[in-house]
């Protein structure tokens, strides 16, 4: 099973967490994205109710789901629960503020709100990670983009598809290894903040079994690139972003990185080999993910794009 769905947002007017009716589709289209994907609706207890949810005010949480992998590693013992919550995430300028999306997730539910990596309290789930859609031109519609991987792995990106500077990721997925296949070694969870300017990733592992364990929270995105958009051979050189896992360097993502603007033809999908392998992967015309420069050490990583598993 692999699917990628795109929805299209209504054109957002002004102040989010003030305007029921937008804020209610964005809660919608993303609980339609994460179910037509294949995620699993838990149906927690007080889960948030899409029709009737309203933003409450600047980084205000209006409600949230828990959703669950459908891949063979959960049904035979190694289990994610992804935590999706919904709000207001932050005021641009004056009142106009942006909705929030925040990702979390652990290998336990107790059918609530809690997720967690031992028991049902929720100690130990990953930190979560905000993504926010910042509202730009009420003209001009955003897409929401997300694909899903085999029951399991995820990518989304929101925003427009334009040059807009404001446009954030995530992905959560599991652990690979040298051929870029799921491991029951854990699980990553990996987020842009274009409007706070700041990237995070952070893992779980289930070798890790006690209350006490926190989970590693990298703050710089890790990632080889070439400064030129041609390399060796004249292969595109693909920064999938790099996981720090608890004793080494995790294997690069599948889902989520990002590549030299002049590489590729965005807006638009290539078939492109990664790890030996050959998948689709669609290439934003979005300049948000230049936030991650402040992870390199040349000057000439101004022209990023991101790069997002569509197939």
């Amino acid at each position: 099973m692999t699917i990628n769905v795109t929805q299209s947002l209504m054109n957002w007017s002004n102040t989010v967490a003030s305007n029921t009716t937008n804020f209610r589709e964005f809660v919608s289209r993303w609980t339609d994205l994460f179910s037509l994907s294949g995620w699993v609706n838990t149906n927690a207890s007080g889960s948030i109710n899409t029709a009737s949810v309203a933003a409450t005010g600047n980084n205000v949480i209006a409600g949230y789901q828990v959703w669950r992998f459908n891949d063979t590693l959960h049904n035979n013992g190694f289990p994610v629960y992804v935590k999706v919550e919904y709000g207001a995430g932050a005021v641009s300028s004056g009142t106009n503020s942006s909705a929030g999306l925040w990702i979390s997730a652990g290998f336990r539910h107790d059918g609530t709100a809690s997720i967690s990596e031992t028991g049902v309290n929720g100690v130990g789930s990953t930190p979560r990670g905000v993504g926010f859609y910042v509202i730009g031109d009420p003209s001009t519609r955003r897409t929401l983009r997300f694909c899903c991987i085999s029951g399991s792995d995820a990518v989304g990106i929101m925003g427009e598809d334009s040059t807009s500077t404001n446009n954030s990721a995530f992905s959560v997925e599991r652990t690979k290894d040298s051929n870029g296949n799921s491991t029951n070694e854990g699980v990553v969870v990996s987020y842009m903040n274009t409007h706070g300017g700041w990237f995070r990733t952070s893992h779980m592992l289930y070798s890790y079994s006690t209350s006490s364990y926190i989970p590693v929270e990298d703050t710089i995105p890790n990632y080889i690139l070439s400064n030129g958009h041609a390399a060796y051979g004249n292969d595109v050189t693909l920064g999938m972003f790099i996981p720090i896992l608890s004793s080494s360097f995790g294997y690069p993502s599948r889902m989520l990185g990002i590549v030299n603007g002049s590489s590729l033809t965005q807006n638009t999908t290539h078939i492109l080999n990664l790890f030996g392998t050959s998948s689709v992967y669609f290439i934003h015309s979005s300049t948000g993910p230049n936030d991650t420069a402040r992870g390199r050490v040349d000057t000439n990583s101004g022209n990023f794009r991101w790069i997002m598993r569509y197939e």
